[in-house]
């Protein structure tokens, strides 16, 4: 299962390209649109992930790159209230155009000498566009629904994926692009213990960009599930060199979306009004390690956060309202009252 290639990128952005002019019917001869096109391309030859650069590179062709045609000005030149504009009058992924398209924006703005858009102004300029960030957070999956799921996975890799997402917090490129080199057993209390290093991986499966490296400690299940690949592929140490760049889980992203869509189904478990994805697991993590009495701080640390992103999951979990309730105002109404 082979990861994503800037070749790949190129020529789904190439192919995207020609249906986006045919059926906008976009003039390629103009000096506009040639502008348009080189802005473009100086973001798709940037140092960027080959999934960012299809993302960004698609919001750009198939949503800007017409509308700026349309409106007469070049990419770099739209302003907030363009895009707002621009947001109105699509139908659907709003947040993830308007994510995209300002990032490929900024980036060329920057290199032309100009200010950067405000991304905030944009949303107040148009109020239909939604940032629900406790809605893309939230997930209500029990500890046996997701054990149910792991069980329901057809090969070990797949239930060792599930295992890593839901029990140390990683996100899917992560748990894929897990080496066994990055894996270090050690006794702890007299019990086999493992912590894995999560790198970023150019180009690869891997950590979230540079500060997206850390360590994380695996789950009991997690370490078992290694040890039995580890004597089924008749490895020794993981630190083996003959084996310490392999891939402990060589499938690709989007074959672990469909095992996984196919692991769902036949767990059986309740419906939700949101897509159960593998990425669901992760924060599934974040919110049972807090119930269960997590420090926010270590939570930061395990999964590689920004204070906002702990923030949401904090109060989706509810942790910070009950604690402060506890220790702040129920002690203190049970002491007794002086008469």
């Amino acid at each position: 299962m082979s990861v994503i290639s800037l070749e790949d990128v190129s020529r789904y952005l190439k192919d995207v390209a020609e249906r986006v002019i045919a059926s906008n019917k976009l003039d390629t001869s103009s000096p506009l649109f040639n502008g348009n096109m080189q802005c473009i391309g100086k973001f798709l030859r940037s140092k960027r992930e080959p999934r960012t650069i299809r993302s960004y590179g698609l919001a750009l062709i198939k949503h800007v790159l017409p509308y700026a045609m349309k409106l007469g000005k070049g990419v770099y030149e739209l302003d907030e209230k363009d895009l707002a504009i621009l947001y109105e009058r699509l139908e659907k992924n709003k947040v993830s155009v308007m994510k995209a398209s300002c990032a490929c924006i900024n980036y060329h703005r920057v290199l032309n000498g100009m200010p950067r858009i405000d991304q905030r102004r944009v949303r107040l300029l148009n109020p239909n566009v939604t940032f629900s960030e406790k809605q893309k957070f939230y997930v209500d999956l029990t500890p046996e629904e997701v054990y149910a799921i792991e069980r329901n996975v057809s090969t070990v890799e797949l239930a060792l994926a599930v295992e890593l997402m839901a029990y140390s917090g990683l996100r899917p490129s992560e748990a894929l692009g897990l080496r066994w080199g990055d894996v270090n057993f050690k006794k702890k209390d007299e019990m086999l213990f493992a912590v894995a290093r999560i790198k970023h991986r150019p180009g690869d499966y891997g950590a979230k960009g540079v500060k997206g490296e850390r360590t994380v400690p695996l789950s009991p299940r997690a370490v078992r599930l290694l040890k039995h690949l580890m004597t089924e592929y008749d490895i020794s140490v993981a630190d083996d060199p003959t084996v310490a760049e392999k891939r402990i889980i060589p499938y690709s992203y989007e074959m672990l979306k469909v095992e996984f869509k196919a692991a769902v189904k036949r767990a059986a478990i309740r419906p939700r009004d949101y897509p159960i994805t593998p990425h669901k697991l992760r924060h599934y993590f974040a919110i049972h390690y807090l119930n269960i009495g997590g420090s926010p701080t270590e939570l930061k640390q395990i999964m590689g956060i920004d204070i906002r992103t702990l923030q949401t999951y904090i109060e989706i979990s509810g942790k910070a309202t009950e604690d402060a309730y506890f220790t702040k105002f129920y002690r203190e109404a049970l002491k007794p009252k002086p008469s």
